[in-house]
């Protein structure tokens, strides 16, 4: 709105859009042919947003991504901190890169997944194909570390979308990763 002349705005009308409920997302995308138990994951990951899901249903190498992705997540989790100043290093370069933020994003999915595991509603979980690992990393990791994590998460995410040094703001985000109970 902002740099728009008013003569523009007033003559503009506000709509404003809520996400989808994750039910009408995968009545959709059954109603196309998708297998239930896949409508139902996409329905949940799409955080509301059917064109998302669609994409994803079209898109078989996201999916392949985001399996990569969760692997190489619980693999820093076990890490040690120079391993994780490593892979912090390979994604400073891809600070205007959409990947970059769509990890963040993903990893903000995953821990807030196993927040909610750790309240006793794995139910409203998104990455319902992955329950044993949500689970598991809700066993072993405290939650009031998680809940730090996601908290720097959203920080640094900021960060990087303005002026910031990218290599330490990702050294920062990835030292502070959650470390299971069991890797410490």
């Amino acid at each position: 709105r902002a740099g728009l002349l008013p003569t523009i705005v007033s003559r503009c009308q506000v709509l404003e859009l809520r996400p989808l409920a994750a039910g009408v997302i995968a009545d959709a995308l059954e109603s196309r042919g998708t297998k239930p138990d896949e409508a139902q994951l996409l329905a949940r990951l799409s955080n509301g947003r059917m064109g998302w899901a669609l994409n994803q249903l079209l898109d078989k190498e996201s999916r392949t991504q985001r399996e990569e992705a969760l692997h190489t997540l619980w693999q820093l989790c076990r890490a040690s901190r120079v391993e994780r100043l490593a892979f912090s290093q390979s994604l400073a370069g891809n600070r205007e890169n959409d990947r970059l933020f769509g990890l963040l994003a993903l990893w903000v999915g995953w821990w807030r997944d196993v927040l909610l595991a750790q309240a006793g509603c794995p139910e409203a979980c998104s990455n319902i194909d992955h329950r044993a690992e949500i689970e598991r990393d809700a066993q072993h990791c405290s939650g009031a570390d998680v809940y730090s994590f996601l908290q720097t998460l959203a920080r640094i995410e900021g960060y990087l979308r303005h002026t910031v040094n990218t290599a330490l703001a990702l050294d920062v985000l990835l030292l502070q990763l959650p470390r299971p109970a069991t890797a410490r």
